[in-house]
């Protein structure tokens, strides 16, 4: 009920609520219809003014026609970085509670730039850990998008990496690079084995380690 408190505060509230906001969630949902982004875009679309709480404002790509202007409250932000590195996380580890982490860790940017969505999760997660960004954020953000996929890829591969992720448009050019870039050897046995070289949300680029690394930590099950 609290979400519901606090829009009913906002013209987006008046609007679907009136003067009576639900006082329950079964009141909401039968006072409420399911909603799209076009309920919402009168309200945000050239409205930042009408939001000065908001800590930043991120948009889709616009691919469905439509770009969708999105408002982030600092909370918001916060929580949105916390489940990016918790993706990072599960993305890396090799079983239950396996954390392979380290401050340092190389992390591909090869999405698109603030305030472009992607480029927003990868800001939120540089507030939740200390990863090596390449290219660096500050310097990405002049670049193409197909400059930055390129020099991701070469400065990535070049450095060391184990683990190679994709996202949101580097597809089938970044896994022709791939395939012809020399990388470590236990990805390389890895890749053989799966017939292909995996490529997962996010770009994580990780220093080569096995199980046996002494840097390896856990957590508890």
């Amino acid at each position: 009920m609290e979400e519901i408190n606090l829009i009913s505060r906002h013209e987006i509230g008046r609007h679907f609520f009136g003067d009576r906001p639900p006082t329950s969630i079964s009141e909401f949902r039968r006072r409420v219809p399911v909603t799209t982004y076009d309920d919402f875009a009168s309200f945000l679309v050239g409205k930042q003014e009408q939001f000065p709480t908001a800590h930043v404002w991120a948009h889709t790509s616009g691919r469905s026609g439509q770009v969708k202007w999105i408002p982030y409250t600092k909370d918001a932000y916060f929580r949105f970085g916390e489940h990016m590195l918790a993706q990072v996380i599960l993305g890396a580890a090799r079983e239950k509670g396996d954390v392979r982490l380290e401050e340092g860790d190389k992390l591909v940017y090869n999405t698109p730039p603030r305030p472009y969505i992607s480029g927003i999760a990868l800001r939120a997660i540089a507030d939740q850990f200390n990863f090596r960004f390449i290219p660096g954020l500050e310097e990405t953000e002049s670049m193409g998008f197909q400059e930055r996929i390129s020099m991701s890829f070469d400065t990535a591969l070049d450095t060391g990496l184990m683990c190679g992720i994709d996202c949101l448009g580097a597809g089938e050019d970044g896994r022709a690079f791939l395939r012809k870039r020399p990388i470590s050897q236990n990805y390389q046995e890895h890749a053989s084995s799966q017939g292909d070289y995996p490529l997962v949300e996010g770009f994580f680029a990780q220093q080569d380690r096995t199980p046996a690394h002494a840097s390896q930590r856990s957590v508890e099950d």
